[in-house]
């Protein structure tokens, strides 16, 4: 006897609930990375003898694990991984002024320094 089987779910259907995730995951661990920060930049620099944080207002999201295709995925989700930067330290950050001393270190202990012209 014939039984009629469900149709499988479209692989449309099933990759959008799969995005849909994915995002709210990226947007659950940004905010965890807003909570950290407190509203203020959090890059530190090394042009002192002593560490200094900028004082202005964060407004963008940098994340410290690039790449085409991975901001926002897997590890690069992750709060530990993000930073939440001002506008002028993202452009710098951006621009190559501003260099991570340790690559590996994590959002709450990354420094920067900033590199001369030439």
């Amino acid at each position: 006897m014939w039984k009629p089987q469900p149709k499988p779910t479209p692989r449309l259907l099933a990759r959008r609930a799969t995005q849909l995730a994915l995002t709210a995951h990226d947007h659950a661990e940004s905010a965890k990375a807003r909570r950290r920060a407190g509203g203020r930049c959090e890059v530190c620099t090394d042009d002192d003898p002593v560490f200094r944080r900028c004082s202005r207002v964060a407004t963008a999201t940098h994340h410290l694990i690039s790449g085409s295709g991975r901001r926002g995925r897997g590890d690069s989700a992750l709060a530990r991984w993000k930073l939440r930067v001002c506008v002028y330290c993202h452009l710098e950050i951006a621009g190559h002024v501003l260099v991570l001393v340790d690559p590996r270190a994590e959002a709450s202990r990354v420094v920067y320094r900033r590199v001369q012209a030439t």
